[in-house]
């Protein structure tokens, strides 16, 4: 279990970076999912 006082101000802005590197890849990873999909449904109707 990792204490908050071991937490220095650069690792919690390299966490924060991280995460919201994630979040953006998988925000543009929905995106494209969803624009797939509506590929696929204009193909089959």
């Amino acid at each position: 279990m990792i204490l908050i006082e071991d937490i220095t101000s650069a690792q919690i802005e390299l966490i924060l970076t991280i995460v919201a590197a994630v979040c953006t890849f998988l925000h543009r990873t929905d995106l494209n999912f969803g624009r797939t999909i509506n590929k696929h449904k204009e193909l089959q109707v």
